[in-house]
């Protein structure tokens, strides 16, 4: 009889110890899948440009389909029993001495001496191209700091401001960007004037001012450019230019940028025995929303021959961007034909899926390809021959730039086409770049782009034949 009553009793010992664990296994797996939730969250707070960002995506988030709710919980029911079958594994003694030997035992050094053993083939090429076919970035990119392709983009638009930078100390950028307390960005510098729009700011005409420890001065119609009458000179061939931050010459004197280096050039080689003008209407920050603005009411202050719409390659991406903040900000689109897009592909504030990056991208890719017929078709209704010139980045980082994309849907309305893709060819990229803190094109930048442009201007059979008919 006590035998048997030893044996029950040590069976409901090992019950009882058996149900503890499980409990202790389950409040486990219950804090680990809690904590990695808690830190995703944070990493959306951290990453989010500013508070406003952040907090309309936790709008969207509550706001989403209960179907997507369903879809997460039943992803969280399902990483709460994985960690807690893998906890109670480890659980098992055998495991868990193979898994995680004593210090000094030879099963300690073994994992240690694997661990390095693995690190250090990664570091050979040979090895680390083995997994090239599963990405189409460079793996060697694994062992380098790189910008990814948000920090890239705003730092192309000069989007970045003190607070911002101080307040994302994960992103790669806010390590690079140690700048001086002098380096000014342009909304915080005299040459910017607040529009009280989405475009929250242009140039102040008629201003003398410094932008990142450059002289910037603009006329009486706010582009950073000398005086210009409204009609064109006689002999004289002139084009408009619209652009961003590289355009305007963000960071180099007057004197320096692209579009004055090349003005100068032309008119001290006259080709074809004429003279040139190139109207710079670039401003800090703009992008093809902008340029969209600036076609439509400062360019018909000026008679023109031509129209220059310059791009990096990253117009979708850009434009996907400006989207999600005017929304976000309570903008609306500001221009009917793009407005008609937007009501036929459901981008109202409530519709939009902001999880989906497929979708986002492809309905950028039509806000693009829209803004490009508008400003080709109103051109050639002016009388301007529009013109796409492709400027490469002072950046070297694989972010998806829809490069083809962007010079296919040029070509589907007849834009001519200028690639400066060889003009910084063989050049170390830190000789053409601003600062460590800042990837915008120095003077060598500009003088490179400058060359190149006018070596295209003089021999594109298009635009010769303009001249000529000048």
């Amino acid at each position: 009889l006590n035998s048997v009553i030893q044996q029950d009793g040590a069976a409901k010992k090992k019950a009882v110890a058996s149900q503890s664990l499980n409990q202790k296994t389950a409040i486990r797996a219950v804090q680990v899948v809690a904590m990695f939730s808690f830190m995703a969250i944070f990493w959306t707070l951290w990453s989010s440009p500013t508070l406003g960002d952040w907090w309309n995506l936790i709008v969207k988030a509550i706001q989403a389909p209960v179907g997507e709710w369903m879809q997460l919980a039943l992803s969280m029911l399902g990483l709460l029993f994985a960690a807690f079958v893998g906890f109670r594994i480890f659980e098992i003694p055998q495991v868990k001495t193979f898994i995680e030997p004593d210090e000094g035992k030879i099963l300690s050094v073994f994992w240690g001496g694997l661990t390095l053993a693995i690190f250090a083939l990664l570091t050979i090429p040979a090895v680390l191209n083995i997994f090239q076919p599963f990405t189409d970035k460079p793996v060697e990119h694994v062992f380098e700091t790189r910008l990814n392709e948000q920090d890239d983009a705003d730092m192309i638009r000069g989007y970045y401001e003190d607070l911002l930078i101080s307040n994302q100390l994960a992103s790669p950028l806010s390590d690079m960007q140690k700048k001086p307390s002098s380096w000014v960005n342009f909304s915080k510098s005299d040459a910017a004037r607040a529009t009280n729009d989405w475009r929250l700011y242009d140039l102040k005409p008629s201003t003398k001012s410094i932008l990142k420890e450059a002289t910037i001065t603009t006329n009486s119609q706010g582009l950073r450019d000398k005086e210009y009458t409204t009609e064109i000179p006689e002999g004289t061939v002139r084009f408009g230019i619209l652009g961003g931050s590289y355009v305007v010459g963000s960071g180099v004197n007057d004197n320096e940028v692209f579009e004055t280096v090349c003005e100068n050039k032309l008119n001290k080689e006259m080709p074809f025995n004429k003279k040139y003008e190139l109207l710079n209407f670039a401003v800090p920050a703009y992008h093809l929303l902008h340029n969209v603005y600036q076609f439509s009411e400062n360019i018909p202050n000026y008679d023109l021959d031509g129209l220059i719409l310059i791009s990096h390659g990253v117009d979708v991406a850009r434009m996907r961007d400006c989207l999600y903040r005017n929304i976000s900000s309570g903008f609306d689109i500001p221009f009917d034909f793009l407005q008609e897009i937007e009501n036929q592909e459901n981008l109202k504030r409530n519709d939009r899926s902001e999880s989906d990056y497929v979708f986002q991208i492809e309905k950028a890719k039509k806000m693009v390809d829209a803004c490009y017929r508008f400003i080709a078709e109103k051109s050639r209704e002016k009388g301007m021959l529009p013109i796409l010139v492709f400027w490469p980045r002072t950046i070297l980082d694989e972010v998806e730039d829809h490069k083809d994309f962007l010079l296919e849907t040029a070509r589907k309305y007849n834009y001519v086409i200028l690639d400066l893709e060889s003009a910084y060819d063989g050049v170390d990229p830190k000789e053409i770049q601003l600062a460590s803190w800042d990837k915008h094109p120095n003077k060598l930048g500009h003088y490179l782009v400058a060359m190149k442009l006018y070596e295209k201007l003089t021999s594109n059979p298009e635009i010769i034949e303009l001249t000529k008919m000048k």
